[in-house]
């Protein structure tokens, strides 16, 4: 093969997996999915994933055993979402009006 050159493995009948953590995960997350097409039998395992990574119709492109996500204990970062965002801005609006002593001193 041409395209091949010296000392690069031959890879064929090899599988691809996509891995990362936090914002890594959101990373390889989103390569699984763009690169489906190319690799097809590609999977993902994805540490404390950014919650709110994709949308329902990019979602149903993955068969479900295509990509897995591992959540510990109480990490926020998967839980984050454009909902949960406004209601901790909420709350610290609310918060901030109820203070007896200016925070700004």
């Amino acid at each position: 093969d041409g395209a091949r050159t010296s000392g690069v493995p031959d890879c064929a009948g090899w599988s691809l997996v996509f891995t990362g953590h936090s914002l890594g995960s959101g990373v390889a997350a989103v390569l699984s999915l763009l690169l489906r097409g190319e690799f097809p039998e590609s999977t993902c395992v994805l540490f404390g994933p950014p919650g709110g990574l994709m949308d329902q119709t990019a979602a149903e492109q993955l068969p479900p055993s295509a990509c897995t996500s591992v959540v510990l204990g109480w990490d926020w970062i998967p839980r984050l979402s454009v909902a949960s965002a406004h209601s901790l801005r909420s709350q610290c609006i609310s918060a901030f009006r109820r203070a007896r002593v200016s925070k700004l001193q």
